[in-house]
């Protein structure tokens, strides 16, 4: 519903225009009425009316006075003008400040009423315009801001062929040749939307007022500033990162949110502007260790792919699959937060710490692919995983998120499996009775059971005290002595008819379990 204001010095005709037209079926509403021009302009700016009908000559500011000062305020208000004189200057002067209609005296309501209808559908048209530009705006923005991410978040320049002309025209930017570069912020918590938007303003304009081309993205708790540059000096980069720095900082210490910031590699071409943020994400690591407030820069720290082959002693890493293999959850805890103190010791940085991490990562994505439970525990890639822990702000708050990613999800798992494990370890003694003369192993009774590997594996020892391997073994050596009281089968015919395919296997196997070889046994029991 649109709002109207009357502005007429004369009473009479005020009401004349109050009482004969509907304003309710016009889709109108009447907010107020003024005797001179000062007053019209005073209630044109407290109560924002849509449309004003105002009488030409009028006490203080005559009617084409109003028009010209609320145009020079910009204010969007349509105006209907009328006049007791037929006079051309008039109506000229109401088409120079774009009046709807110029209605003369005494007023015919029809005319009226149609003057008020062809502000209506101005009216209507200026927001059907507004509103699809706007969203036109939003669309290009959307678009803008998801490949923006797509571009930072590549892992190679490869996929990246179009030109600065194309990437200008496309998404509505004005990027130069010269140098591209990221500097992320990283706040200890979200933000609420409105300090987003004060960011945005404010980083853009400090950015833009020394920069070629600048835009601000937002992630959860990240502020992404992508800029186009064309100063060479380090030096300068520096200080405009030490300034927007400054600028996010004041404005989320008022919010009480700490925050730290990182300037990325200084870059030569837009495909390579993935760099840049990779090396701001990983220098903001260090919040790790040294805690939120400051802002790092690439240049003044060690480059943490200068040593990228880091691996733990084979002897851990077997240790850390077999307690995943075996589910020892609470085991597997303790030794994930013992690796993580022992590298802190060697190198108090984050640089060790997180090339430690992606060796922890490759560890357990092998280990549960290898188990075949990856889809049943939300497994995760290897940027994935890294991108998640890059989140944490404290080593306490890194080693329980490594628990959350790692040990968590293999608790839920054996806790949905053993619901549903009832008689398994009895199924799996059944299939050896009947399968102990073939080449059997853990994986056929799994696929026979529809179930996984290491995990029955697990229910097998965790109830019989003894591994699967060990069991059939031992059960083959009984079936075994049985066999050898007939004299008439060979020692070679005993072990193949309990599932040994190899005589000297069979033989060692039976030593180890009765305390004698196969022949001693028969000699003995034969008597």
């Amino acid at each position: 519903m649109y709002k109207v204001l009357i502005a007429d010095d004369e009473f009479w005709v005020a009401a004349l225009i109050r009482n004969s037209i509907d304003w309710d079926t016009m889709g109108l509403e009447l907010i107020g009425e003024a005797s001179d021009g000062e007053e019209a302009c005073e209630k044109i700016l407290s109560l924002h009316p849509d449309i004003v009908i105002t009488d030409i000559r009028m006490p203080g500011l005559n009617g084409i006075e109003l028009m010209e000062k609320i145009r020079l305020m910009r204010l969007k208000v349509e105006f209907i003008i009328l006049s007791g004189f037929d006079s051309f200057a008039y109506a000229q002067a109401a088409v120079k400040y774009n009046a709807v209609s110029f209605v003369l005296k005494p007023l015919d309501e029809e005319e009226l009423r149609q003057a008020l209808l062809t502000a209506v559908e101005r009216l209507h048209s200026i927001h059907v315009f507004q509103e699809t530009t706007a969203q036109a705006q939003s669309q290009l923005e959307e678009l803008r801001n998801a490949f923006f991410f797509r571009t930072i978040k590549a892992e190679s320049e490869d996929s990246f062929s179009a030109s600065l002309e194309t990437i200008n025209q496309k998404y509505s930017c004005h990027f130069q040749e010269g140098h591209f570069f990221v500097i992320t912020a990283q706040l200890e918590r979200i933000p609420d939307p409105a300090l987003c938007r004060k960011a945005a303003e404010r980083s853009l304009a400090l950015l833009r007022a020394s920069a070629l081309d600048a835009y601000f993205l937002s992630e959860e708790r990240r502020f992404i500033c992508i800029v186009n540059a064309s100063f060479s000096p380090l030096e300068d980069y520096r200080k405009l990162a030490a300034l927007l720095f400054q600028c996010q900082e004041s404005l989320c210490r008022q919010a009480d949110i700490p925050v730290s910031a990182a300037l990325g590699t200084i870059e030569t071409g837009w495909p390579r502007l993935y760099r840049s943020y990779a090396v701001s994400c990983r220098l903001l690591r260090s919040r790790v260790t040294d805690g939120f407030g400051r802002l790092y820069l690439w240049d003044s720290q060690r480059n943490a792919s200068d040593n990228p082959h880091v691996h733990l002693p084979i002897s851990r890493e077997l240790h850390l699959s077999t307690l995943i293999e075996t589910f020892e959850t609470e085991e597997l805890e303790g030794s994930l937060k013992n690796i993580l103190d022992q590298v802190i010791q060697v190198s108090p940085g984050s640089d060790l710490l997180f090339l430690v991490l992606e060796e922890l990562i490759k560890i357990y994505r092998q280990t549960v692919n290898q188990m075949h439970i990856g889809d049943l525990t939300g497994l995760m890639t290897q940027q994935q995983y890294l991108a998640c822990l890059e989140q944490c702000d404290s080593l306490p708050q890194l080693k329980q998120l490594l628990c959350r990613l790692f040990v968590h999800p293999l608790e839920r798992y054996r806790q949905e499996q053993s619901c549903s494990e009832t008689n398994i370890s009895s199924q799996i003694k059944l299939y050896i009775s009947k399968h102990y003369q073939e080449n059997i192993r853990l994986i056929d009774i799994a696929d026979h059971l529809y179930r996984n590997p290491s995990y029955i594996g697990y229910i097998f020892k965790r109830d019989m005290g003894i591994s699967f391997s060990e069991y059939l073994a031992a059960y083959r050596i009984n079936i075994a002595k049985a066999y050898l009281l007939d004299t008439r089968l060979t020692i070679s015919n005993v072990a193949e008819a309990v599932g040994f395919g190899d005589t000297h296997h069979f033989s060692k196997t039976f030593k180890k379990l009765v305390g004698m070889t196969p022949a001693a046994y028969r000699k003995k029991s034969v008597r």
